[in-house]
């Protein structure tokens, strides 16, 4: 796959990288110096500790397919159905807003409403969307799912 040939060039990329500093080391030896001698050893030590293997293992739980998914959560959305929105603030006890209905705005009441087939939500939480093709949203806001989510992203 695509991601497993990156991960092959990130690995030689990390070993190229490793023969190179570790050259850099041996020509910059300065253990003559007992003042840089401590720092000398450590540096070395540090190169010969990087594992390529636990770096790509590392990369791959973070950011590759192995990574934790954290999508958000959907509740079914009635708008005739009362809502209890709690909003909490820092330092002070929580404000509960009953929603009783939704009104449409001053220049809502011009445009027809659009019938999209789908089932109504209302968003838990904010989401920022990670991606060009993600939807943002805020906690509260109703959107329409047309759809099931795509599992192949």
């Amino acid at each position: 796959t695509v991601f497993d040939q990156s991960q092959q060039q990130e690995q030689k990329r990390i070993l190229f990288l490793k023969e190179t500093l570790l050259s850099i080391h041996k020509h910059l030896d300065v253990t003559n110096n007992e003042n840089v001698q401590a720092i000398y050893q450590d540096l070395h030590q540090a190169i010969l500790a990087v594992n390529d293997q636990e770096d790509l293992k590392w990369w791959r739980s973070r950011h590759g397919p192995g990574m934790s998914m954290n999508w958000p959560q959907f509740e079914e959305w009635n708008p005739e159905k009362e809502h209890q929105i709690i909003k909490k603030r820092k330092g002070k006890e929580a404000d509960k807003v009953r929603l009783r209905s939704i009104t449409p705005t001053e220049g809502s009441g011009n445009r027809p409403p659009v019938n999209v087939p789908g089932v109504r939500m209302r968003a838990v939480y904010d989401y920022l969307g990670q991606e060009a093709d993600e939807l943002s949203f805020k906690a509260g806001e109703e959107l329409t799912k047309i759809e099931d989510e795509d599992r192949k992203s």
